[in-house]
């Protein structure tokens, strides 16, 4: 079913990824629900492979930044996107890129996380380490200890340039 819906698409998905929306196609899109109550890390929401297929079509060939070989995985639903390198040529191939148009320390888009393995890795480490938390009250999930998710990240994404930037932000 997933191959059939990218197949008009010039794109080759990973193993992981057809993993990935094997389990879950996204977080359901509930219209009464904040953003902030789909995240699964801050700023950062799965959503469907339908909805990326979408924007997939939608950006390539529009922004410069997003190569026919990257594809959406991940948004913060305020324009900040996760894509994931789907070259098997290139050596950045299954990283996961942070694409933000409002970026400030880069140039739009810059390697995030190594691979979509530890980049879930890396989430549910900050979740059961409680660096991650839901603040009831406004209803968006934060970065209780950003310090602590840098040394997370970092553990498990070395390549990250990302990481880099914030790692000399805190000298971590």
């Amino acid at each position: 079913e997933i191959t059939k819906m990218i197949e008009n698409l010039d794109i080759r998905f990973t193993n992981e990824i057809y993993s990935l929306y094997e389990w879950k196609n996204g977080i359901q899109q509930i219209d009464n629900y904040t953003f902030g109550e789909r995240w699964i890390f801050p700023l950062g929401m799965f959503i469907s492979l339908e909805d990326s297929i979408e924007a997939y079509k939608y950006y390539v060939g529009k922004d410069e930044y997003w190569t026919k070989s990257m594809f959406m995985l991940f948004e913060s639903g305020g324009g900040e996107m996760y894509l994931i390198n789907c070259d098997l040529k290139s050596p950045m191939d299954g990283m996961i890129f942070k694409h933000s148009v409002g970026a400030l320390e880069y140039d739009v888009i810059i390697s995030a996380y190594d691979s979509l393995e530890s980049f879930l890795i890396t989430i549910i480490q900050c979740l059961k380490q409680n660096v991650f938390y839901f603040d009831e009250n406004i209803k968006v999930l934060f970065s209780a200890d950003s310090k602590k998710e840098i040394e997370i990240s970092k553990k498990y994404n070395p390549k990250s340039e990302l990481l880099k930037i914030s790692w000399s932000c805190f000298k971590v």
